[in-house]
């Protein structure tokens, strides 16, 4: 798959919903060839809050996210391309297990179509779509309808000890612990 650009990677995000210590997100923030050190996997699911298939996923990926709740090198992420169409954030959130997954508003411009879902090729307007960047930014899947099954096990086997940072205090409060943080 392709690399995600450093200027793909720079975007800024507004979290609405979901636990992240700020309440703005970068997939930059993220790489570790840029933070320190702190390498993470990044499964996205990408939806639209007024189609039903969408919120048929929601329990299952809340599942997902719960059995790798323990393991601090895969972040979920979840697109919402129309919030306030038919849910607000916090409602298409609590519609799945409390404060998970992190959500996303990155419909900076149309609000039917929003700029994740253009960063990953997402071209057809069929939700939900889901992407999944291994601990390089390389776009490993991208999919309508299914999500990836098995390869995060694969992703987190690749990145070995690259993606082991298990610390607790954040100094600068950019959500990277500060052992593999370069604290800027």
């Amino acid at each position: 798959g392709d690399t995600v650009s450093i200027d793909d990677q720079n975007q800024q995000f507004d979290i609405c919903y979901g636990n992240y210590p700020n309440d703005t997100l970068q997939l930059s923030n993220l790489n570790g060839e840029i933070n320190g050190g702190n390498y993470k996997i990044i499964y996205l699911r990408m939806n639209a809050t007024w189609w039903e298939p969408c919120q048929d996923t929601i329990a299952g990926f809340d599942s997902l996210i719960i059995n790798y709740e323990d393991n601090p090198a895969i972040i979920f992420i979840n697109d919402l391309a129309d919030i306030d169409h038919s849910y607000s954030c916090e409602q298409w959130g609590n519609m799945g297990e409390h404060n998970i997954p992190i959500i996303i508003d990155a419909d900076v411009s149309n609000p039917e179509y929003s700029e994740i879902c253009s960063m990953f090729g997402h071209e057809y307007g069929a939700w939900p779509a889901y992407a999944l960047l291994d601990h390089n930014m390389v776009l490993r899947y991208q999919d309508y309808y299914a999500p990836p099954t098995n390869l995060l096990e694969e992703l987190l086997e690749e990145c070995g000890e690259l993606c082991v940072c298990s610390g607790t205090i954040d100094s600068d409060g950019d959500g990277i612990a500060d052992e593999c943080d370069d604290c800027q």
